[in-house]
């Protein structure tokens, strides 16, 4: 598969719950990308999506307009045993390192919702928003990374719990209603875990979730989000998790760019502002410097 796509390998990078990730490099230009492998045999009898659902889902995101917020996928191919899917190669880690401070939350989840906002605009779900799914690069560039289980209009109804556990809204588990709006929900789990260090619902990561159990998290959910005063969050990041992380979806802050406008996001762009050296009275001239970053979710 490799020379057929004039790709050589260079090293294993992660394996993740769909399948496995390489680092590879292009022999016609030497550019690094990322190769993700999925064994066709996870996906049958029970996967979520069928095979030509799975490919349609990820022609769905290369057709998409570029965004420096979403993981560029360059190309698909398959052979006897396995999906490929060959996406840009991003230097940097994903966003699930634990709690840190509340600008870097803002500027995550900033670039996760710019993400979301072209997604939504163009009728795509994600469907797994979660911290180990959004990637911080080494020169600051936030993107969304993982399009395994988008939803799109054509898609069919799911068949079973699909996504992160702990991010996911009260409506997926009651009724599989997997929608922009859970989207979101799972932007205000990220956000309050990355303010927080914690989950802010009693979630189990995997297995199977009993009836009781789950009514149980859907009542927690509706009963609110719990901050301590030792959270020392801002009030205006407390606001936009609250009005994230409602249980009613359709009382949820309705959209991304929504969310953006949110005063925790002019509040930040201020800080910056304010925190900009005055212009000098006699410019230097400088020079823009670009480098090219490609993208999977783990270090280099």
């Amino acid at each position: 598969m490799l020379a057929a796509n004039a790709l050589q390998f260079v090293a294993p990078v992660d394996q993740g719950g769909n399948g496995y990730i390489f680092k590879v490099r292009s022999t016609l230009s030497g550019d690094l990308w990322a190769l993700k492998a999925l064994r066709k045999d996870y996906r049958q009898p029970t996967s979520l999506f069928t095979e030509s659902e799975f490919f349609s889902n990820y022609e769905h995101v290369m057709r998409l307009p570029p965004c420096r917020h979403l993981c560029r996928v360059m190309e698909m191919a398959q052979d006897a045993q396995s999906f490929y899917v060959i996406m840009e190669w991003a230097r940097g880690e994903d966003c699930e390192r634990g709690r840190v401070d509340e600008e870097d939350a803002r500027h995550i989840a900033e670039g996760a919702l710019r993400g979301l906002d072209v997604l939504h605009i163009h009728g795509i779900t994600h469907g797994d928003v979660s911290l180990g799914n959004i990637v911080k690069g080494e020169n600051g560039r936030v993107m969304l990374v993982d399009f395994d289980n988008i939803l799109t209009p054509e898609s069919p109804k799911l068949r079973g719990l699909a996504g992160t556990r702990q991010y996911l809204a009260p409506e997926c588990f009651a009724s599989l209603d997997y929608s922009p709006a859970s989207d979101l929900w799972a932007v205000g789990v990220a956000i309050y875990f990355l303010l927080t260090g914690r989950f802010p619902f009693n979630v189990r990561g995997d297995g199977s979730i009993s009836a009781s159990a789950m009514r149980q998290v859907t009542s927690a959910m509706r009963q609110g989000v719990p901050f301590l005063s030792t959270d020392e969050v801002s009030p205006e990041a407390a606001d936009i998790v609250r009005r994230l992380l409602t249980a009613d979806k359709g009382k949820r802050i309705p959209s991304a760019s929504d969310a953006l406008a949110h005063p925790w996001f002019a509040a930040g762009a201020a800080q910056t502002h304010s925190a900009a050296p005055p212009p000098s009275d006699h410019p230097e001239h400088s020079s823009t410097h670009s480098s090219h970053h490609t993208g999977a979710t783990a270090n280099e």
